[in-house]
């Protein structure tokens, strides 16, 4: 047997987002959370690139794109 550890996207540990924010739906076991910042954070990052494509902005289109791939890369753990 060979293991390689995580997969791209793999989680080691599950986690819940059941806090005093969260109701339950209609369905009894599925719990709902009302919109955070980070779907405010998110609308205003589309704003944002809507703004830059508006303007033709190449040069910041591909800065905004640096920016958002750093934050999201991340190395792949291989043993």
């Amino acid at each position: 047997m060979r293991i390689t550890g995580l997969r791209l996207g793999e989680r080691l540990h599950e986690g819940t987002l059941i806090d005093e924010a969260a109701v339950r739906s209609a369905h009894d076991k599925i719990w709902v959370r009302p919109p955070n910042e980070a779907g405010e954070s998110i609308a205003a990052e589309l704003e944002h690139v809507e703004q830059l494509v508006e303007r033709y902005d190449e040069s910041g289109i591909l800065s905004w794109l640096r920016r958002v791939a750093e934050s999201n890369t991340r190395p792949a753990v291989v043993h």
